[in-house]
């Protein structure tokens, strides 16, 4: 199960995506955060987004029936 998507180190926030539809919008509830220490100097790297979820999951099942 996905949790953390926010991962500080030094002055460098990085966002990561979240691969689970229900998980897509976590990331709102921390924006003012992040944009505040953005705008404090801090860098931001954010991941991109998923944006056919369908195709990720068929591709997490292909993956996982090699094995």
């Amino acid at each position: 199960m996905p949790r953390d998507f926010l991962l500080v180190v030094g002055d460098e926030l990085i966002e990561a995506s979240m691969a689970w539809r229900s998980r897509y919008f976590d990331f709102v509830a921390y924006r003012p955060l992040i944009l505040d220490y953005w705008r404090r100097g801090a860098k931001w790297t954010v991941a991109p987004k998923p944006t056919d979820f369908k195709k990720l999951i068929d591709e997490v099942k292909t993956l996982r029936q090699r094995r």
